[in-house]
């Protein structure tokens, strides 16, 4: 049974053996160097996400390329463990987990939000809430390669509230449990 992005990630993150893991969708690629460059981040900084910038192909040709600034931070209990200010200083593109690579322990506590549709957003709010540190490099080495017909592709207003909406209860529920502030 087909049930989406989310809940094939979750089970192929449960069955995953590597310290960090990363994901690339099927119409998408790499640069050559993309993995080697986010490894040397981790090795330099230990952050517990490395976040990176994308070049994205579009469908009338035209390429954009978007790279977060340059930064690492220490995520503490007292100025960086609220996830919506994590969240909204975060590049622009960045909420998609393929423009991460992700230490795999914090999966231990945070599982994939297992939906068809925007489930990226709410599984990487939780991720920030758990998270020591996060490192951001200047660097585009994610193809994002839009295609007509795509479910990320279509936009269908009401369908995009009604998923936002629940990711934001999935992760008000996520950060109740947790004792997670959600605001200062």
């Amino acid at each position: 049974k087909n049930e989406g992005c989310g809940a094939a990630r979750d089970e192929g993150i449960k069955i995953s053996t590597g310290d960090y893991i990363t994901f690339l969708d099927s119409d998408d690629y790499y640069n050559l160097d993309c993995i080697e460059k986010l490894v040397e981040e981790v090795n330099k900084s230990h952050a517990d996400i490395v976040s990176y910038g994308i070049i994205y192909h579009k469908l009338n040709g035209d390429i954009m390329e978007s790279v977060p600034n340059k930064c690492t931070f220490r995520i503490t209990k007292k100025d960086g463990n609220n996830p919506i200010k994590l969240f909204t200083e975060s590049h622009k593109f960045s909420y998609f987990l393929s423009l991460n690579l992700i230490n795999r322990k914090l999966f231990d506590k945070v599982n994939y939000y297992r939906v068809r549709y925007v489930e990226d957003t709410p599984t990487f709010v939780n991720l920030l809430c758990v998270a020591k540190s996060r490192s951001h490099i200047q660097y585009a080495g994610y193809n994002y390669v839009e295609r007509k017909g795509s479910l990320t592709n279509s936009s269908y207003e009401i369908r995009d509230k009604i998923y936002t909406i629940l990711g934001s209860i999935y992760n008000l529920e996520f950060m109740y449990e947790n004792n997670i502030p959600i605001y200062d």
